[in-house]
């Protein structure tokens, strides 16, 4: 089933002294047809420039599709996602352990399409893993402890 994100409910996490406003995956009313559940087709499409536009702290989920038109995810959990496809826009979506999640992880196995995205680990215990094959020219970025 394919499930669309759209940026409605905000939680705050609230993280050494400072507060950030998150549309978390887990909040029901950010999605079109349901919280994604493992085989999902994920679609992301963000206007604007906040980053991170989404941010998935489901704890493990394996969903089969990403299509990431536009927009920033962090991972706070553990995500594999079988085949990512970015948008015409420049988008990412990186494990992160900045905003105070102990660990985060990221497995990509794929991408499709032909576009540029950017992928990350940011923080502490935050680690990005590409499986793929073929890679057609992602941006890659580590910071603050990243893997």
């Amino acid at each position: 089933m394919t499930t669309n994100f759209i940026q409605t409910g905000t939680s705050l996490i609230v993280n050494q002294g400072f507060t950030f406003g998150v549309y978390e995956w887990s909040t029901l009313a950010n999605w079109t047809n349901g919280i994604p559940i493992a085989g999902a087709v994920v679609t992301v499409n963000i206007p604007g420039n906040t980053n991170p536009g989404s941010y998935d702290n489901i704890a493990s989920l394996q969903i089969d599709t990403l299509i990431l038109t536009s927009g920033q995810i962090a991972v706070a959990g553990s995500l594999n996602v079988g085949m990512v496809t970015f948008g015409t826009t420049l988008s990412g979506i990186y494990s992160d352990t900045l905003l105070g999640a102990a660990a985060a992880t990221l497995v990509v196995d794929g991408f499709g399409g032909s576009n540029i995205g950017e992928i990350g680990a940011f923080g502490t215990h935050a680690l990005t893993v590409v499986l793929a094959a073929s890679d057609p020219g992602e941006i890659y970025q580590v910071d603050v402890g990243g893997e």
